[in-house]
């Protein structure tokens, strides 16, 4: 009866160990996903400063920015909003 005791026991330990290292591995994933959401933002906001610096400073290089180039930062935009709309 007493090995029955302490293999149940270890099992626990076990468990124990692997539930701290899955808290452990949780922290450190949401301390990363907050870094990532900064260099979003920042990212973001480089983009909308950079795209209103050259409509603003020279409308006439706006319009010659390549359609390409003008549909990536409106993506870019519209994610970033939309990711702020629910909460990521």
């Amino acid at each position: 009866m007493s090995a029955t005791i302490v293999t149940r026991l270890r099992q626990s330990q076990r468990l124990a160990a692997a539930l701290d290292a899955v808290v452990e591995a949780e922290a450190r994933a949401e301390a990363a996903e907050v870094r990532l959401e900064r260099v979003r933002a920042i990212l973001v906001a480089a983009l909308v400063e950079h795209r209103s610096t050259i409509t603003h400073a020279e409308p006439a290089f706006g319009r010659m920015l390549p359609c390409s180039a003008n549909a990536r930062v409106a993506a870019a935009l519209s994610a970033a909003t939309a990711d702020d709309r629910q909460g990521r």
